[in-house]
């Protein structure tokens, strides 16, 4: 749930961007590289980059659903106040 306040509070205090668990950024990719005859397995680590895009695009929208949540409580605020006088 507060994943983007720690985002924010990194960037504010110019910590390392941290490591979110639902967007992982790197990952161990097996690839196989032919050569004369035979086939070689390789593990190497990889980068996901699409996961570095959603993950901006997740704390935007987290960011914005906050920004929505305050302007409805004091619309609604304002509402109950003008309903009672």
């Amino acid at each position: 749930y507060w994943i983007g306040y720690n985002l924010l509070k990194s960037f504010v205090y110019e910590m390392e961007w941290p490591h979110l668990s639902v967007f992982p950024r790197m990952t161990i990719c097996e690839i196989y590289i032919r050569e004369v005859g035979t086939i070689h397995p390789y593990l190497i680590q990889c980068v996901l980059r699409i996961n570095l895009f959603n993950e901006i695009i997740f704390i935007i929208i987290w960011h914005w659903l906050l920004f929505l949540i305050v302007i409805n409580f004091f619309d609604f605020l304002f509402r109950l106040v003008e309903f009672l006088f």
